[in-house]
């Protein structure tokens, strides 16, 4: 991350804002707390982002938190221009509006990350089909199995969605586009 983080980065993480808090009561004196402008979340964010753009950051120890940037910057530029209009309008929200708009973005964002089935499909398909746990990714029996029990009964198309779907994907040329992104 070091290269990432830049000198401006680096100097505010050591060198927090030192504030009192309480009144120390009895004679003592206040607690001194550190602090950090609430901007340096955004700059961790955009460097774990170039780190991971730079190829850096690929084990899977750091999926989850790459994941949590992408979406932090993504619900925090949407708050922002929504904050932006209200001010230019005149507009004042309450606190809670606030928190509650910030929430449902960081909800939204968040569904783009979400995997396509659950894991506990895949673990009872396991134990209703009898197929052992291989030592990384998923049984190739997956693939017919997903086709038969979810993509032909969906909707009740008979598979007329599933070829729908797969033309969609055909028309795109993409092959790596999962068919639920339709």
């Amino acid at each position: 991350m070091a290269p990432f983080v830049g000198g401006d980065l680096r100097e505010k993480v050591e060198n927090p804002v030192k504030f009192q808090y309480g009144t120390g009561g009895g004679g003592a004196p206040p607690n001194t707390l550190n602090g950090f402008d609430t901007a340096l979340l955004i700059d961790i964010c955009r460097a774990i982002i170039a780190a991971e753009a730079a190829g850096k950051l690929k084990a899977a120890r750091y999926k989850k938190i790459v994941t949590q940037a992408h979406i932090i910057i993504g619900a925090s530029a949407k708050s922002g221009i929504k904050q932006l209009v209200y001010a230019l309008a005149g507009y004042s929200p309450s606190t809670e509006e606030v928190i509650a708009a910030f929430k449902l973005y960081i909800q939204e964002e968040a569904r783009k990350y979400e995997a396509e089935f659950p894991n506990e499909l895949y673990v009872e398909w396991h134990i209703l089909y009898e197929i052992p746990v291989p030592d990384r990714g998923k049984p190739w029996h997956f693939k017919h199995l997903t086709v038969n029990h979810i993509y032909h009964p969906l909707a009740k198309s008979s598979g007329k969605l599933l070829h729908l779907l797969r033309a969609s994907k055909a028309k795109d040329g993409d092959r790596q586009k999962n068919y639920f992104s339709f």
